[in-house]
């Protein structure tokens, strides 16, 4: 159905991928849809389950921690408060729902960067995954450093857990990345997942990732776009993201352009 992550590099910033693949009430499956959106400032978000219920969802998050324009450049939400002040608010809105997508279910996953807190300088600060499943959505939080969480069923892949955790691992290969480019890390995750996923491919998890990377400065919002090449003359193979929904209203038009029924599609 899909797969989100939430982790944070050593090198003192958040990091959040998703895939875009759905799976339609007759069985369907297509790589139509973002699910991972910046929401507020250093906080983004996704989700799996219910697609209109998680888009609804992270709606009322992005108005919960609007930021008003004048504030900005200065103003940031402490993780822990969102975590105690916003499953009131997301109870509602799953109850809101019609039955058949409350049935579908719905998490979402949070990667937030704390205003005041650090790892010991200002330039690692501290980054909290929270995790939010429904009904009831109480906060599940992680705060300690360089771990790496998941919703949706790719989260279930043993295959894909295995690489998830190698490339994490503080002693992975993988952090040279990070050396002489910013969020280098994270891109290679992107990149190296979608491999996973190409090479091992599952039902209900796309070949095809965005990935969010961020400090308090910055942002990375890339796709895990790329070629491979055979070792033979044959020329060589373009992986590249198919155009996708970044709205509730897109992919409704999306859905009508291909005469699908969008009601009960899950993610």
């Amino acid at each position: 159905m899909t797969w989100v992550i939430g982790t944070s590099s050593f090198a003192g910033y958040g990091v959040m991928l998703s895939d875009v693949q759905i799976t339609f009430r007759n069985g369907d499956t297509r790589d139509i849809l973002r699910k991972a959106y910046p929401i507020s400032n250093h906080v983004v978000a996704g989700f799996a389950g219910s697609v209109r219920t998680g888009f609804v969802l992270l709606q009322s998050l992005a108005d919960f921690l609007h930021i008003p324009n004048e504030l900005s450049n200065t103003m940031a939400w402490e993780p822990l408060w969102i975590a105690n002040n916003w499953p009131k608010i997301a109870r509602q809105v799953f109850e809101n729902q019609p039955t058949e997508e409350r049935r579908l279910g719905s998490e979402i996953l949070l990667v937030a960067i704390a205003p005041a807190e650090d790892r010991g300088a200002p330039e690692f600060p501290k980054v909290y995954l929270l995790r939010f499943v429904g009904p009831q959505f109480r906060a599940g939080i992680v705060k300690t450093g360089f771990q790496a969480i998941s919703i949706g069923s790719g989260a279930g892949v043993a295959y894909y857990k295995q690489a998830l955790k190698q490339l994490c691992r503080m002693s992975s290969g993988s952090h040279q990345a990070e050396v002489g480019r910013q969020f280098g890390w994270a891109d290679l995750l992107c990149f190296s997942l979608a491999r996973s996923a190409v090479e091992n491919p599952v039902s209900g998890v796309s070949q095809h990732f965005h990935v969010l990377a961020f400090n308090r400065s910055h942002m990375l919002n890339v796709n895990s776009d790329h070629r491979t090449h055979a070792d033979d003359d044959t020329p060589p193979v373009e992986h590249r993201m198919p155009p996708v929904a970044e709205s509730y209203d897109e992919f409704l038009a999306m859905c009508s352009n291909t005469n699908i029924e969008a009601s009960g599609a899950i993610c």
